[in-house]
């Protein structure tokens, strides 16, 4: 996830990064690795005139570094331009967040090693929030239940369903659109789960 909190550290951890790399690769012919940047990160909070890295979760602070590895990673591989500088005003000013870096809770997140949650204005409702001022509720299925494939009539699965096959007919003689079937079978498997619990499926004849 994206939030525009943290910036300046996030960029100040990946500009020092980079800084590090270039030292070592024009003084040393030496190549630093994403493990090296995260030892280096360590001491950097220790470094009495660099304290304010620790606020923040490290989360973001490591993903910098990965950001930066892999910009070196595509460059040894002349897949692109050597890593540039992170200017204020120029780049992308935002931090990721994890999931295990946050807490969302009754549509409100809360940053690790903050009190207060974050004033967020969302780009577009949140599936959950949106179903909540509709009455509805939002059911996560099966990931891999085979809505397609399976019969809405008499809940038999077909061993194959191509992507090109938009219509089909079922042994038990029911002819399928195979966008209307699937759209019929995650219905009545959202129904089953609100009714039953996660990982029960309608039952089949």
């Amino acid at each position: 996830m994206f939030f525009g909190a943290n910036p300046a550290r996030t960029r100040y951890v990946y500009n020092r990064a980079l800084a590090e790399r270039s030292h070592a690769w024009t003084q040393e012919q030496r190549r630093v690795t994403y493990a090296d940047t995260s030892t280096m990160l360590t001491g950097w909070k220790r470094d009495e005139d660099t304290t304010w890295p620790t606020e923040p979760s490290t989360g973001p602070l490591q993903e910098s570094l990965r950001q930066l590895h892999g910009a070196f990673d595509k460059f040894w591989r002349k897949q692109t331009r050597y890593p540039q500088f992170k200017k204020k005003g120029r780049s992308r000013d935002s931090a990721t967040y994890y999931s295990n870096c946050f807490r969302f809770r009754d549509g409100r997140i809360t940053l690790a090693k903050q009190a207060e949650p974050l004033h967020i204005v969302w780009s577009r409702p949140l599936p959950d929030g949106a179903a909540g001022w509709y009455g509805r509720q939002v059911v996560a299925i099966e990931r891999f239940y085979p809505s397609s494939k399976t019969c809405s009539a008499c809940a038999r699965v077909e061993s194959k369903m191509p992507l090109h096959v938009r219509e089909w007919t079922c042994l038990c003689g029911s002819v399928h659109d195979r966008d209307v079937n699937a759209a019929k079978n995650i219905l009545a498997v959202g129904l089953t789960v609100t009714a039953c619990g996660d990982g029960v499926r309608p039952s089949r004849t």
